[in-house]
């Protein structure tokens, strides 16, 4: 009778463990508190970002607050580390993974890397182009696609990580060509 109440016990702590897990994994990868998202788009964005974080083991997350200043923060940066840390966000040990913050009373945004492996996938230079995946598509109030563009560049971006190649100056071949872009404004404008 002891082992099939233990059996019991144990059978019942884990299917009440796995899938309450799951399901709050997966309800923080894209928070919507102001509403941008249908439930449909949310959930889409949703699995698809939980999918990237479980391949790459590198979260991928979104946040979308009304105001990142009534958190009483003066810098949305300071706002979305606080953010990422406050709520366990993240994969592992270092808690690796990346989030994307994006605040819509001054439309203003920060992207963000954390943990060894978050760090080394989206570097400086790698967060800068993977801004301009989003950026035209916000621009355009177009919330969706540019969500989907971040998670699509995100995903790319951990893979040549992964093989050992990290999206940065030195192994992106339009580097050069952005770098000239950027050298060529400066002369014009002086």
């Amino acid at each position: 009778m002891k082992k099939r109440i233990t059996a019991f016990l144990f059978a019942l702590c884990l299917l009440l463990a796995f899938p309450v897990a799951a399901c709050a994994a997966d309800a923080d990868f894209v928070v919507d508190e102001a509403g941008l998202l249908t439930d449909t788009e949310k959930s889409e964005l949703t699995q698809r970002a939980s999918a990237i974080s479980q391949q790459y083991a590198c979260g991928v997350y979104i946040a979308v607050l009304q105001d990142f200043t009534d958190g009483g923060y003066t810098d949305i940066l300071a706002c979305a580390k606080d953010y990422y840390r406050n709520n366990d966000l993240g994969v592992g040990e270092g808690r690796d993974g990346e989030l994307l913050m994006l605040s819509m009373e001054d439309r203003d945004f920060a992207l963000i890397a954390y943990g060894d492996f978050g760090n080394a996938s989206f570097t400086d230079y790698g967060k800068e182009v993977l801004e301009d995946e989003f950026l035209d598509d916000f621009a355009d109030d177009n919330w969706y696609d540019g969500f989907s563009d971040y998670l699509d560049k995100s995903e790319e971006m951990l893979a040549l990580s992964q093989n050992g190649t990290p999206l940065d100056v030195g192994s992106d071949p339009d580097a050069a060509r952005r770098s000239m872009g950027t050298n060529l404004a400066i002369v014009i404008v002086v």
